[in-house]
């Protein structure tokens, strides 16, 4: 996935005050989360988008959720969702 550190970084510190103002911290984030729909949006381009594509073509996952990701903008935020949940789980280890 063609993503700089740097604006990976900075796009998720910026989820993370949105998920903050959200409520309980202790919170999964969700696909519809506005702190997801914020990374999503941040870190969207044309290169990166096509590459989430062909990664999920190459996944080995059950037939279900290969076809649910299909769905380009539900696969986008999904992965946004995975950033944010990282970031999350980094925190609560520290």
């Amino acid at each position: 996935m063609p993503l700089d550190e740097a604006d990976r970084n900075a796009a998720i510190r910026r989820a993370l005050f949105v998920f903050a103002a959200g409520g309980d911290l202790h919170r999964e984030p969700t696909l519809e989360d506005p702190a997801v729909l914020e990374l999503a949006h941040d870190l969207d381009s044309p290169e990166r988008r096509e590459a989430l594509t062909a990664a999920v073509e190459r996944l080995d996952a059950d037939p279900d959720a290969r076809e649910r990701l299909q769905d380009p903008d539900l696969a986008w935020r999904a992965f946004a969702c995975s950033l944010l949940a990282e970031a999350l789980g980094e925190d609560a280890e520290s």
